[in-house]
Order: structure tokens, then sequence, then C-alpha cells
């Protein structure tokens, strides 16, 4: 009776807290409407009402670079009102002055769409100069780093479960890689739905995540298992800027420990059934925090900072190959100019070729892989007078040596050839200054019809065509091939504008290769392995098929989404046992083996099944 009253009370409370929650509306705002050319600025969109709203659509602005960096979110209660946001920040970078005018901006929540009314931002002609302080003189270009790694701990939930953000520096230049790591340190119970950390990086590009790592660490004299995750980022202006706090939300499963106190209010609510996962264990939610770390983000140097130097940072090397190097004048001769080495990719530019004006150049064309870029550049020299194709350059700066490096390749000689008198060609005169345009001669009379002085003999009349069933063939066919092109288009735009529709459809591919990971885990007796496999494939694929969050996918969730397209019964059960037993087998891997994941591993292929049949 006592639970009962409890839960009513409880109810109650969020009703009320639904009741009085706050009116959906989105804003926008600035961090500064004035800034100086080539000073980044944040753009803020926040939306009232709901965390759950996907990042607003942006369109760029000429004369403006607009990146997205991500989203924050926020929740509180207040005298039972309750309040929760989502902010999604961008990033504004100016390449002239100017004043623009940004917005209105557009998004969709439970059918209605909110709008956010425009912002201005003016944008200064001259460069800022950062002001000289007594306590921040400029930085010595002999200054070496910290030697060793940098943390900050965060404040415990418990001795078992703590959070920290370890950076390897607390000092950097403009566009230098810092990798950032945050790790959950756990010891003696277990965790389940951990999501991605979020931390404030005000001043600061992320790049992804990497897939967490598990570990096992010796932390002040105990051993704990940890999960790291790792990150890159790097500064985009200089200055002073705090990494954090970090948050990470996560559910706790511990061993039950039944009360035996009289009163509702003198008891754990996370004692009742309602809370827990199953007989002797139960789940509740916490959210992990770690404390901030400021790191000092330093502007280029001045002194010896080369005339080609366009921002790339890192340790590289330049591999230049020039083919085919035998041509006739005219002819295209191609450039591969490979950048490779540890540092920050997305700041290496294509390397500089003074060519002159004895060629012709097109854009580079540009590929990446993982630390190397490739740009693939044509020249074409006009002149036969021509031996060489000129010396290539890149220029980068080394936060190892705190020094700036240009690498040169060639010049690299090439045999041009005139071109024989047998290519003859006619000389199109174009505009002064412009390069004139060759076309071959034409021979005159095969292309020429010439009109006839008499009408010669004439045939009967022919068939119509219209009357050939030929004719209607191939209009028949070009209609069912318009249309088919029309409905691949239609079903191609809806994949990338409609994030659900697209994890609806590859709900299915990943459910596959998740099956076969997961397999091929049984037959190595990884039974611990196959188990955390085969339960992330089923919540992403039921994540994917019933448009659900990853973090949000549990049996309450997945029963109320099933429930009104008439599933039947019995596979809800079967669900709910799925998840059961890999909850236990994840965190009690010695009660199960290989015969019973095998076992697991086909009733979850048979669910999947019967959840592709119905109509959802």
């Amino acid at each position: 009776m006592k639970k009962i009253i409890g839960i009513f009370i409880v109810g109650c409370i969020l009703s009320a807290g639904t009741a009085l929650a706050e009116e959906a509306r989105l804003e926008a705002s600035l961090e500064m409407n004035s800034v100086s050319l080539g000073n980044p600025v944040y753009l803020y969109l926040t939306f009232y009402g709901s965390r759950d709203i996907r990042a607003p659509e942006v369109d760029q602005v000429d004369g403006l670079t607009i990146k997205y960096v991500g989203p924050s979110t926020k929740i509180s209660v207040v005298n039972g009102r309750v309040s929760q946001s989502v902010r999604h920040s961008y990033l504004v970078i100016s390449k002239k002055p100017g004043r623009y005018e940004l917005g209105p901006f557009f998004t969709h929540f439970e059918g209605k769409t909110y709008k956010g009314g425009p912002v201005t931002l003016t944008v200064s002609g001259a460069p800022s100069q950062p002001a000289p302080t007594a306590s921040a003189s400029p930085p010595s270009i002999r200054q070496s780093p910290p030697s060793a790694p940098d943390a900050e701990e965060s404040s415990y939930i418990s001795d078992n479960i703590f959070m920290r953000i370890e950076v390897p520096k607390r000092t950097a230049y403009i566009n230098e890689l810092i990798p950032v790591t945050i790790k959950v340190y756990v010891r003696g119970v277990g965790l389940k739905d951990i999501e991605y950390p979020v931390y404030a990086h005000e001043g600061f590009a992320a790049e992804e995540f990497e897939e967490p790592e598990k570990r096992s660490e010796v932390y002040r004299g105990q051993r704990y298992d940890v999960l790291v995750f790792q990150q890159d980022i790097s500064g985009i202006k200089e200055g002073k800027f705090k990494l954090g706090p970090a948050k990470l939300n996560c559910k706790v499963i511990t061993r039950r420990q039944r009360s035996r106190r009289s009163s509702f209010f003198g008891a754990s609510i996370f004692d009742d059934d309602f809370f827990s996962m199953g007989p002797g264990y139960k789940v509740y939610p916490v959210e992990l925090s770690a404390k901030p770390v400021e790191i000092r983000v330093l502007p280029f140097p001045v002194p010896g900072k080369p005339p080609g130097f366009k921002g790339a940072v890192g340790d590289f090397s330049l591999d230049v190959n020039i083919e085919p190097r035998k041509v006739k004048a005219g002819d295209p001769v191609s450039v591969r100019m490979a950048v490779s080495g540890l540092g920050n990719m997305a700041t290496v530019t294509e390397p500089r070729i003074a060519v002159g004006d004895d060629f012709k150049t097109y854009e580079p064309q540009v590929t990446q892989k993982e630390y190397k870029k490739i740009y693939e550049q044509i020249v074409i020299p006009k002149s036969h007078k021509v031996t060489a194709v000129p010396e290539v350059t890149f220029s980068y700066f080394d936060p190892g040596t705190q020094s700036y490096r240009t690498l040169k390749k060639g010049p690299f000689s090439i045999d041009v050839e005139k071109r024989p008198e047998s290519e003859k060609a006619v000389t199109m005169v174009t505009l002064p200054g412009e390069d004139r345009l060759l076309y071959p001669e034409e021979d005159l009379g095969r292309d020429i019809v010439f009109i006839k002085e008499s009408l010669g003999g004439t045939a009967g009349s022919l068939r119509p065509v219209y009357t050939k069933p030929a004719f209607w063939g191939f209009h028949l066919f070009a209609v069912v091939l318009f249309a088919g092109l029309y409905v691949s288009h239609a079903n191609k735009r809806r994949i990338r504008t409609d994030k659900t529709y697209a994890k609806f459809l590859k709900a299915p591919k990943k459910a596959r290769k998740g099956i076969s990971r997961a397999a091929a885990h049984i037959s190595k007796d990884e039974v611990e392995l196959f188990y955390d496999v085969i339960f992330r494939t089923f919540q992403d694929y039921l994540s994917g098929k019933l448009d659900l969050p990853r973090g949000g996918v549990d049996y309450a969730a997945v029963r109320e989404k099933l429930a009104p397209s008439g599933c039947p019964e019995d596979l809800l059960n079967e669900i709910s046992r799925i998840f059961e037993e890999c909850e236990m087998a994840r965190y009690a891997p010695s009660s199960v083996d290989s015969s019973r994941a095998e076992e697991t591993l086909n009733r979850v292929k048979k669910a999947i099944g019967q959840l592709e049949r119905l109509r959802i």
C-alpha cells in the first residue's frame, strides 16, 4: 500500500511538472554582433520546450563560412515548472568585411513549424590584434610544452564511479591538434545506456569522438574498469578558453538491498520494483561530471612567417610526381602533390606552383586519406619553349619545434615539342589578354550539303510514324523510365532529408552486420563480447525501426511503440526476455555459456524477422 501511495505521489509531481512545461519557441542569438575581419563568432539557435530537436538548417552567406559545432541540452524544475531546452551552436568565420543578416531560422516540433528571427553581424575591415596585459606576455618561440599530461578530476558521485578530463598540454597554437581524453572510472558496479560525453568547447573546433575503448587501470591504489572517450580539438582563435565541464548520462546497476524502514519517505524509491531491472538488481540514472580545464591558444609567431603560409599546423612531408615528361605544346601535364604526416589535416591547403604565363592551369582535384592529402593539378604548356614545371613549395608551422618550415620540390624538367605542320589549326581571335582558342581546320565540302537543282524521282507516300507500334512503345518506355527515375530520386532525397526514414531503412542492414559480428564471437568462445555486441545490435535496430533515441531504448518504450501496430503479445514478451537475458549476461557473464549464447542469437534473429513483417 505504501508503495502504491509513493508511486501516486511521484506521478502527481511529474504530471504537475508537465502541466507547467515551458512554451515552445525558437530563439537566435550571436556571441557578439560586431567583430573584426577573420575573428570567429558563435551563432546560437536555442529551442525551448524540448531537448529532442535536430539542428536547424543554416544557409551559407556570401562572405561568411558557417560550420555546425554541436548541441548542448539543459533541463530544470523550479517551483514545479519544467524548463528544458537544446542549444545548437554554429561557428561563423568572416572572409570579407560588411554587414550580414543571418536568418530567419526554422525548425519543426510535434507537427508545428517554429521560427527564429534574423540576427545581424557587422564585420569591420581590420583584423583584431590582441591587447597586451600585465599577466600575459607575448609567448617565446623557444617555450617548451609541458612534459606530462594534465588532468582535472570530477566531483565524485561515489568512490566507485567518477569521471576525469585529460589533456596533454595547457598551451597550444591556433589550428594545433589537442587530444582530449575523457575517462569514466567504475569499480564494483555495472553501467548501462552510456551516452557520449558532452562538454563546452568555445573557441575550439572539435572532430568526431572515436569508438570508446575499455581498459583496466590502477588509480590511487585501486584497480578500476575504465571507459575511455577520445577526441581531437583545435583552437580557432587566440585567448584563454575552458574545456568543460563535461557531462555524461548513464544508468548504474547494483545489487538490490531491501530496506526495512516502515516510512515511505525514509526508504529509497529505487528499491521499488517499478524502477528495477530484475530480481536481485536495481537500476537508476546518474549524471557524471568532470571539472573544466583551461587552455591558452597562442597566435602564430610573426618572425619567420613565410609568404606562402596558409595555416597548416603539424609535421608534414611533401612528395611530387610529374607525368608525362614528354608532351606537345597544348597537351596536359599532371602534377600529383601529396602532403602527408601528423597534424591537423583540415588546415592543409594545396602546395604552390609558380607557373607564370608559360602554363595554363586548372583547379586541382583533392582526395584525402587518414594522414595524407593528394592534390592532382593539370598544367598545360603554351609553347614548345617551356623546359620545366616550376618548383613546388608547401609551408607549415611545426608546434614541436615552434618554427615555420617550407618544403620544396623541383623544378621538374619536361620535353615540350612543337606541334607539327600536319596538325593544322584555325586560330580564333578573342579579347585582348585572353588565351587563343585553337580548333582543328575543317575539310570544306565534306560536311556541307549543296542545294539540288532538280527534284529527281519521288517515292510513294510513307506510312505515318505515329501509326507504328514502335512509336508508341518508345514513348511508353520513356514514360515508365521517367516515372522510375522520379521515384528513385524522391526516395534518395527523402533519405538525405528525413533522418528518421533513413534510420528506418538502414536498421535491417546494420542488424545483419551486427549479428554476423556476434556469431564470430560465439565461434571464438567469447561469450561476454557476444552479449555486448548482440545487445547493442538489437538496441540499434529497435532505435532505427521505431524512431527512438539509442539511450532511450528499453522494454517500456518499445512496447509503447509496438502495441498500437497490432504486435502479438508473445513477440513483446520475447523482446522483454531478450533484454533481460542480455542485461544479466553482460553483467554476470559467468552464468552463461556458448550453447546459451547461440540460443540467444537465434532468438534475436527470429524476433527481428517477425518485426520486419509487421507494418509499423
